[in-house]
C-alpha cells in the first residue's frame, strides 16, 4: 500500500459515521465493516487514540449483538 493510499481516503471517523448510519438503518452487516475498517485505519494512521479505538470495538461488539438478535428473531417466525 502506498503512503499516499494511507493517508488519503476516508478517515477513521468518516467510516465510523458512515457505520452509525448503517446502523440506524438496521443494517448490522454493512455498519461492521465500517467500524472495521474505522478500526483498521484508525491502526495505521493514530493508533494511539485509545478513546476511538474503544468506542469502534464498542459499536462492534453492538452491531454483532443486533445481528445475532436478529437471526434468533427470524429463526423464531
Amino acid at each position: 500500500m502506498s503512503i499516499l493510499k494511507l493517508f488519503s481516503g476516508k478517515t477513521p471517523e468518516d467510516h465510523e459515521q458512515k457505520g452509525d448510519e448503517l446502523f440506524s438503518f438496521d443494517l448490522w452487516g454493512k455498519a461492521k465493516i465500517e467500524y472495521e475498517r474505522a478500526l483498521d485505519k484508525l491502526a495505521k494512521t493514530s493508533p494511539q487514540n485509545h478513546e476511538l479505538k474503544t468506542r469502534l470495538q464498542e459499536k462492534i461488539h453492538q452491531t454483532k449483538e443486533a445481528l445475532a438478535l436478529g437471526h434468533e428473531q427470524n429463526a423464531d417466525d
